[in-house]
């Protein structure tokens, strides 16, 4: 008797095994009835959203469902799906056609013979999942139809339903199916990550990383909640993730320089620009202005390691927050969340949240892990009601700011100039509001002058004349100046020499 059971379990392997299964596929052979399956799978479409137990959306991993496949004995490339972790079968109620549905997949604890599915592999390593009809067609394919939200509400008990678009057309028709405890290597890379800088995948922390890819971390599957990156200095981390090819890139992005204290003898200011407006205090007010060379400018000095007080140079004061809410449409400082003080101990620190590549929100330094909804910088009512500054949703439009260097902003007087050998030469130079240049660094051209304004005969600005140099070439010399606030800023210009011009 044992001898015959031993056959007949070969037997029906073979069977199973006869229809060759679709590539990436590893189908199970022992019956749940008879204890665990080989091979688990969680199912994932092309929108990030995984199956859950009742196979409606979910993007919260501790309630992603795994799933076994079983070959169906008559059909290539056709599957039986049990859902493990439900201890159900995926089933269906054949038909003689389907039409776009909601909820057309039920559990069921017994397998149901005619409810297998077509799984076809795509050109991007994806699956589409098809129902067969009476008549033994793979009609059309499994899809949250109409999209993930009150028709099929996250975390719910909505099944999956049909839509007619194939996972090429429909992202919600592609599937990606990754094994369960599978691990991967994943190659960390990074090009220029500070000394100072942490990233702490699952736990496990990592310092150095490089462009070559020297380090790399086993897991099955990693997503942005198991990063954590520690950084200071001005930088954030822009962290991208490569589940197909098993890749992690952290780009470091500095958006300004600290500065040691207020008392620092290196000082590094910055304007603080939103969208349309700047940061000016004016009397009691955290106010705006549309000018930049009228904007306050600021130092921010490190606390600690990504915490930052922010000190208003131009007005002598810090700015902090007394509560961690979105502000209402406040027109003075009084009644905002955030105001100042010339008081140290009274200010409180401010963290960074990237945005983008270019801007960042400026958030509480005593919130533990900022999202979008995370209240920060904002002229919250908007600036055509004269609101102060105040805190609003770090994903509000207008609280994405940006840390402008004054000595780096465009200057209005041209700095790419053309002179034909030996010609007479004239460069005009207009500035800005607040800035002065008080002298000029020629290098190696000895042929030219600067010299004061003459008002007196209409030219209000300062300028450069003389002869161009005789020899052909590009030549550079360099503007120096001071704003109102006392920085020094310089500027270079090219000279180009040519008898071509």
């Amino acid at each position: 008797m044992t001898h015959y059971l031993r056959l007949l379990s070969l037997v029906v392997s073979a069977m199973l095994l006869a229809f060759k299964a679709v590539a990436g596929i590893k189908v199970s052979q022992t019956l749940p009835s008879a204890g665990k399956p080989e091979h688990c799978y969680t199912m994932m479409n092309a929108n990030n959203y995984y199956c859950n137990a009742t196979t409606s959306p979910t993007q919260t991993k501790d309630n992603y469902a795994q799933f076994a496949f079983y070959a169906a004995s008559d059909k290539a490339n056709t599957y039986y799906i049990y859902n493990v972790t439900a201890s159900k079968w995926v089933s269906y109620d054949q038909a003689a056609s389907y039409s776009a549905q909601t909820g057309f997949v039920k559990m069921t604890d017994n397998k149901v013979d005619a409810a297998v599915y077509k799984i076809s592999e795509l050109s991007t390593g994806a699956y589409e999942i098809q129902p067969y009809t009476t008549t033994g067609v793979a009609a059309i394919y499994l899809n949250w139809y109409k999209g993930v939200g009150n028709d099929n509400p996250t975390d719910g008990n909505v099944t999956l339903g049909l839509w007619t678009d194939n996972g090429t057309k429909d992202k919600g028709s592609n599937w990606t199916l990754k094994e369960v405890g599978v691990l991967q290597k994943y190659t960390l890379f990074s090009d220029g990550m500070p000394s100072n800088a942490t990233v702490i995948i699952n736990g496990q922390s990592f310092t150095g990383l490089n462009a070559q890819g020297d380090q790399s971390i086993n897991a099955e599957e990693i997503l942005a909640s198991d990063i954590t990156v520690k950084v200071g200095g001005g930088y954030l981390a822009k962290v991208t993730i490569d589940n197909a090819n098993y890749q992690i890139d952290f780009k470091f992005i500095q958006y300004f320089t600290p500065t040691a204290s207020i008392d620092a003898e290196k000082q590094y200011p910055y304007i603080l620009k939103m969208p349309s407006a700047y940061i000016k205090k004016s009397g009691d007010n955290l106010a705006h202005t549309t000018s930049a060379s009228d904007a306050d400018r600021f130092v921010l000095i490190e606390a600690e390691q990504g915490k930052y007080y922010i000190y208003d140079r131009t007005a002598g004061c810090y700015i902090y927050y007394t509560n961690v809410a979105n502000g209402s449409n406040q027109t003075t400082t009084a009644n905002s969340n955030v105001k100042y003080t010339t008081d140290k101990a009274t200010a409180n620190t401010w963290q960074l949240m990237m945005l983008s590549e270019e801007t960042v929100a400026i958030i509480p330094g005593s919130v533990e892990n900022p999202t979008g909804n995370t209240p920060s910088f904002n002229f919250t009512g908007g600036i055509d009601n004269n609101a102060v500054l105040n805190l609003y949703n770090a994903n509000d439009r207008n609280s994405a700011w940006q840390f402008i260097d004054p000595s780096k902003t465009p200057m209005p007087f041209a700095t790419l100039m053309y002179a034909l050998p030996g010609a007479q030469y004239i460069h005009k130079l207009p500035t800005k509001t607040g800035e002065t240049i008080t002298s000029v660094d020629f290098g190696s051209i000895s042929t030219l002058a600067l010299h004061d304004d003459r008002v007196a005969i209409g030219n209000k600005y300062k300028y450069i004349s003389g002869t161009a140099p005789a020899e052909e070439g590009e030549y550079e010399y360099t503007l120096n100046l001071t704003n109102e606030t006392g920085d020094e800023i310089q500027s270079k210009v090219r000279l180009i020499v040519s008898s071509h011009l």
